[in-house]
């Protein structure tokens, strides 16, 4: 009905199989129409309003045995992009989505059925989301923003006990539980005004008959100087890592610093007996992103630890440099070098070998 510029209406609907495919017509690829679902698609919208202010009271779709989503809200301004404003609240549950993974071909991976509570937001060219995922006793929660005038995001994300056995039945992962956060603003990585912020802390992970916990890894960006950090103490992996950059469009500098104390092979499955390794390895390099180029590398303490003994291999060195001219790289350990020369630049050097 229409009054006043006003619209009310009530939708209901039952669509088979077959209709929904013809509706879709090419837009559903022949592979998918073929092992799309055999259940109607049951749909029912109710809602009332103007251009400038329309309240959708329901939203249902249910797709029996599939899918059943479920929201209300409202949008204003329709017309105006700039200053639309929209509020959704949204419950799904879905069922069996066998069609899906055959469709993706994904091998190996299950899709197990889940619920969600979600609540969407527009304010013109501003975003946001809130959601929970619910598999079993497992949750996962995220919230999240994005400003399209001046590009600036913030999202988090937590898990807890979320089984990817659920998702990945013949792996060897187990319950995982995280915390990751990500604020920053704008896209262009060679720009100073650019700038990111964010963090990964994992709070425990079943891997086979091991827990792996306290890790947490940090990443950071403000006017061009970049900042990521790596800290690792649980029973696979005992680390401090860190990586400093100067990013610049004529010249990027970069160090790299590790501190090795643990990484268990057996552990890993790289290794049937006991084998732990331990290093110190230092990495300092720039480049112009052109033609000059500087990496040099250092690998020093290092052991190996068995059952039986524990070996101590020589330090490792390696420098390699680049330019228009001439490119050089020479590695040692104790008394052997290997040294190599080439009188051309990178570019001239890498046309040859392709020819």
């Amino acid at each position: 009905s229409k009054s006043d510029g006003r619209l009310s209406a009530n939708i209901e609907a039952a669509l088979s199989h077959s209709v929904i495919l013809d509706i879709a017509g090419g837009f559903i690829p022949a592979d998918l129409a073929r092992i799309y679902p055999e259940q109607p698609l049951n749909a029912n919208i109710s809602l009332n309003g103007n251009i400038d202010s329309l309240h959708i009271d329901t939203i249902h779709l249910q797709m029996p045995t599939t899918f059943n989503l479920q929201g209300r809200g409202y949008v204003a301004d329709i017309l105006a992009t700039d200053s639309i404003r929209a509020h959704f609240t949204w419950i799904a549950s879905t069922g069996k989505l066998d069609f899906v993974r055959k469709y993706l071909q994904l091998s190996g991976i299950n899709i197990p059925s889940m619920k969600l509570e979600a609540e969407t937001r527009i304010n013109g060219n501003r975003y946001e989301a809130e959601a929970t995922i619910n598999r079993g006793h497992g949750t996962l929660q995220t919230q999240a923003y994005i400003d399209l005038d001046n590009m600036a995001y913030n999202a988090e994300l937590y898990a807890n006990e979320i089984n990817i056995r659920d998702f990945l039945p013949n792996d060897s992962l187990g319950k995982l539980t995280f915390s990751a956060k990500v604020k920053g603003h704008g896209t262009d990585l060679m720009s100073k005004a650019t700038g990111f912020n964010g963090e990964f802390d994992l709070k425990h992970l079943e891997y086979k008959n091991w827990d792996i916990d306290n890790a947490r890894l940090t990443a950071l960006l403000k006017r061009g100087k970049a900042n990521v950090e790596l800290h690792c103490d649980n029973e696979i992996l005992m680390t401090n890592a860190c990586v400093n950059a100067n990013i610049d469009k004529e010249n990027s500098q970069l160090d790299f610093a590790l501190s090795l104390n643990k990484i268990n092979f057996q552990a890993l499955g790289v290794s049937k007996d006991s084998v732990i390794a331990s290093m110190v390895l230092n990495i300092d390099g720039g480049t112009d992103m052109k033609q000059h180029h500087r990496l040099v590398g250092s690998m020093h303490s290092i052991e190996l630890a068995t059952p039986d003994t524990t070996y101590y291999p020589l330090d490792l060195n390696i420098e390699i440099k680049t330019n228009d001219k001439d490119v050089l790289a020479r590695t040692n350990a104790g008394n052997l070098w290997f040294q190599f020369h080439a009188s051309e630049g990178m570019d001239s050097l890498v046309h040859k070998l392709n020819d």
